[in-house]
């Protein structure tokens, strides 16, 4: 493990790819109850280490994350394909990928191809890794004010942190504004996202 020094100026070599990301579904598969998710957090998006890493975080039976109880909207379902949905009702924009019924390297795969055009646009991806499930969030760089970290995977997951002077204070509409204010904008995820379904029509 090669961890990063402040003033070393050493290079990243944060890779989320459909291999990656299969790995970690199938870590999540391994669970029986289901009650972990896994969340990648890629260069720009305050990874602190320069290899491929997951964060893991175990929560309490019967447990779903905010994140996976947004609404979402259905913007690519087609037969033997990966069902691919925008979060309708959730402060930052992310992309669902999902399926019951093909292999978790297809799931991958399909993330894959948003992700590749968020690297291509130098924007730094984010991951939430679910059972048979990927959410992909976008980084906006920028540190919300009020968390002890940055909007990274367990954030964009909504296990939010605040600390000090903030904590007794820190409400839902906080928890909704840091959310939005750490991850690109609607519009500008919107863009990315045309990018992608217009490479699903070729």
């Amino acid at each position: 493990m090669n961890c990063l020094q402040l003033y070393g100026c050493l290079p990243y070599y944060l890779i989320l790819d459909a291999r990656l990301l299969s790995a970690a579904l199938a870590i999540v598969e391994e669970v029986p109850s289901g009650e972990i998710f896994l969340g990648f957090n890629s260069l720009g998006a305050f990874a602190s280490v320069n290899h491929g890493h997951f964060h893991g975080m175990v929560t309490d039976p019967g447990l779903t994350l905010p994140i996976e109880r947004a609404a979402k909207r259905a913007i690519a379902v087609r037969p033997n394909q990966v069902r691919i949905a925008q979060l309708w009702s959730y402060p930052a924009a992310a992309l669902l990928f999902s399926s019951e019924g093909l292999s978790l390297l297809e799931i991958a795969q399909a993330a894959e191809g948003f992700i590749n055009i968020l690297q291509r646009e130098n924007v730094p991806p984010i991951a939430v890794v679910r059972r048979r499930a990927v959410f992909i969030g976008a980084s906006s760089r920028l540190k919300p004010p009020k968390l002890a970290g940055a909007i990274a995977s367990i954030e964009l997951g909504g296990r939010l942190h605040a600390h000090g002077e903030h904590f007794s204070s820190f409400t839902e509409l906080d928890a909704h504004e840091q959310l939005a204010y750490g991850t690109v904008s609607r519009e500008c995820f919107d863009q990315f996202t045309a990018q992608y379904i217009a490479t699903l029509v070729c």
